[in-house]
């Protein structure tokens, strides 16, 4: 497993957009890592492992994440790099209660990409416990 990285902005401010004010007892957290989808196209990390300060995701937020394809990961020398093309691939990236799940795919978008290495990023609304 790749390291996390995570953070806590706090205070941080959430509006909702039907409404002027906004709500100012709020935080959030930010995570970001690497991964590489199995040999099915499929990454899966749980929200629970990972979170370090309890007790994480606010009632009924949804994160926002993102995940694009990275190259050029530590360990691999210049010489090996020379002439090197990326093939391109789609990422998607679902979060179903506290699992985030991520879904490579080539370009026709219907076929599986196995062993495709990324990076993402999440913001989440914390929650705040009286």
């Amino acid at each position: 497993m790749t390291r996390i990285v995570q953070w806590k902005q706090s205070p941080a401010t959430a509006r909702i957009e039907e409404r002027k004010e906004c709500d100012d007892g709020t935080y959030a957290y930010v995570l970001a890592g690497h991964g590489i989808t199995d040999e099915h196209g499929v990454y899966r990390i749980s929200l629970h492992d990972i979170v370090c300060d309890p007790p994480g995701i606010r009632h009924d937020s949804t994160p926002s994440i993102t995940a694009l394809t990275t190259y050029g990961r530590r360990g691999v020398s210049a010489d090996a790099r020379v002439g090197f093309v990326p093939h391109p691939f789609l990422l998607s990236a679902f979060v179903f209660g506290d699992e985030v799940t991520i879904h490579s795919f080539h370009v026709d978008a219907r076929t599986p990409a196995p062993d495709v290495p990324f990076s993402w990023h999440m913001v989440f609304e914390g929650e705040l416990v009286q």
